[in-house]
């Protein structure tokens, strides 16, 4: 799986702060990347077959009241030759 995403802080574009992207597997350890507000962040994983999976953000911040706001692209690849709608 690979995902591509940028952050800023929706209402102070210029903010400083980090965004941390987490793929987490249902038996494998999370895999995370971060990156500063305004710059593009990756995160490459491999997923493990037949297991669930989720993407979750956090986001610290200079400011107390920020609203951040997050971009995301990317892709995962299934090797199944199942059904998705069973």
């Amino acid at each position: 799986m690979h995902i591509s995403f940028v952050s800023r802080d929706y209402y102070y574009p210029s903010t400083l702060g980090t965004e941390t992207v987490t793929l987490v597997q249902e038996r494998s350890d999370p895999v995370s990347a971060s990156a500063a507000y305004n710059t593009i962040g990756s995160l490459d994983a491999e997923l493990v077959a037949g297991q669930s999976w989720a993407v979750n953000t956090s986001h610290v911040s200079e400011r107390q009241d920020f609203d951040a706001i997050s971009y995301f692209n990317g892709y995962a690849v299934c090797d199944s030759t199942e059904s998705f709608f069973g």
